[in-house]
C-alpha cells in the first residue's frame, strides 16, 4: 500500500486524478471493478502480494478485457502474470524511491496525453 500511496501522491502533484480499487473489496467487486475501469488509463502496481490475489488478477482479467490503456508497473523481483506477457511494463525496486514514483507519475501523465491525443486524432478523422 505504501508504494501505492507514493504514487498517488506523485499523480496528484501533477494534478491527475486518481482511483483506487483497494477499497472497494465487497459482494458487489466485479461492479466495482467495471467502475474503476471505465476510466480511459488503468495502471496496476504489481508486487508479490498482487499475483497472489485472486482479486487483484480478476481486476487485471477485468483490465485486459476492457481494451482501454493499461500500464502495468512490476514492484521488485515478481514473477510477470501470464495476462500481462507481452505488454511493455515498467520495473521499479521493491523500495522505490520518491523519484523512482516521480518518474512512473509522468509516464502515466504522458501515456494519458498520448491516449487523449489518439482519441483526437480519430475524432477528427
Amino acid at each position: 500500500q505504501e508504494i501505492v500511496d507514493m504514487l498517488s501522491n506523485e499523480l496528484l502533484k501533477l494534478d491527475l486524478s486518481v482511483w483506487q480499487t483497494g477499497d472497494i473489496l465487497d459482494d458487489d467487486w466485479e461492479d466495482n471493478i467495471k467502475d474503476a475501469i471505465k476510466y480511459n488509463f488503468s495502471v496496476a502496481i504489481i508486487t508479490e502480494n498482487y499475483v497472489k490475489s485472486r482479486w487483484c488478477l480478476l481486476e487485471l482479467n477485468e483490465i485486459m478485457k476492457s481494451g482501454k490503456h493499461f500500464m502495468p508497473i512490476i514492484v521488485g523481483d515478481v514473477d510477470i502474470p501470464n495476462e500481462i506477457k507481452g505488454i511493455n511494463c515498467y520495473k521499479i525496486p521493491a523500495m522505490p524511491k520518491e523519484s523512482d514514483m516521480h518518474l512512473i507519475a509522468e509516464l502515466i501523465r504522458n501515456g494519458i496525453k498520448r491516449e487523449l491525443e489518439d482519441r483526437w486524432s480519430n475524432l477528427m478523422r
